[in-house]
């Protein structure tokens, strides 16, 4: 399979993109957040959390709110990411991220994600949660 891209502007689940490509793009999208404008960073990991994730954080104005509080905001704008490997069991995968933010904190999220069964984003990676290690 192909690379898929990961910079950050906004993208739809597809069932070809790799839950590691998925974690990927969302954190690259959060660091880019200030470049593109109008939280458009923010918006594309929106379109990456699954419907079961938008139930609880959505619509994406509250979803915003919600990544702009202080446990989320060391993603925004961040300096770097190490990734550690992902941990996939059949339709579920795991991967921790630790994210450098801009006054050089190392911060530790962890990233689950679930193989979607039904529904428009049928077979596709998205994500159901992210915490604060």
């Amino acid at each position: 399979m192909a690379a898929y891209p990961l910079e950050p502007y906004l993208i739809l689940p597809i069932p070809e993109i790799s839950p590691e490509q998925v974690v990927k793009y969302q954190v690259n999208s959060l660091k880019n957040n200030s470049n593109k404008g109008n939280d458009l960073g923010i918006a594309a990991v929106f379109m990456f959390a699954s419907p079961t994730n938008k139930m609880f954080t959505g619509p994406l104005a509250r979803f915003i709110r919600m990544v702009k509080n202080p446990l989320y905001t060391p993603m925004l704008d961040h300096k770097n990411a190490y990734f550690d490997p992902i941990i996939i069991e059949e339709d579920q995968a795991e991967q921790r991220v630790t994210i450098t933010d801009k006054n050089d904190q190392k911060n530790v999220y962890i990233f689950r994600l679930s193989r979607q069964s039904v529904g428009y984003y049928r077979n596709c990676w998205m994500t159901d949660s992210v915490m604060r290690e």
